[in-house]
């Protein structure tokens, strides 16, 4: 398993009373088919988290991993970003308004696109390497989150 450093993390800091605000639901080897037959490419460690981890949020909605992947515009019904003819699918957001995805046309590069600047970010990590920022865990499994 690619996640299993991660899920025993997840397991460890999530507040179990927070059911709905760290819910997730795996996918079946049959969603992923159909996943890969429709965008050949696609990162094999995002489709082992689709199915180790699974789609929902986590860490009491610190980021949400999508069902689909999908333009900004087909997730938000708005045409309203500019995004010089990049071809941005987006697999999660933050719950602020800020949308993560892979440039698909761009070898599947993980990036952000800010909504505040209304500009793409390129952030240079794989996707296992994103996700684990976005969970708040360092590269020794430590929590970075702030304690109150």
């Amino acid at each position: 398993m690619r996640y299993k450093e991660e899920i025993s993390f997840l397991e460890r800091v999530e507040d179990k009373k927070e059911f709905e605000m760290n819910s997730r639901e795996k996918w079946k080897d049959i969603q992923i088919k159909e996943l890969v037959d429709q965008h050949l490419g696609i990162p094999q460690d995002y489709l082992d988290y689709l199915k180790e981890i699974g789609t929902g949020s986590f860490r009491e909605c610190q980021f949400v991993v999508h069902g689909a992947l999908e333009t900004i515009e087909d997730l938000t019904g708005y045409d309203l970003y500019d995004l010089e003819n990049k071809k941005f699918l987006v697999f999660g957001d933050n719950y602020s308004g800020d949308f993560s995805g892979f440039l698909i046309e761009e070898e599947w590069k993980v990036a952000e696109f800010w909504h505040d600047c209304e500009e793409l970010h390129v952030c240079g990590q794989t996707f296992q390497q994103y996700i684990r920022e976005q969970m708040l865990m360092d590269e020794n499994g430590e929590d970075t989150r702030e304690k109150f």
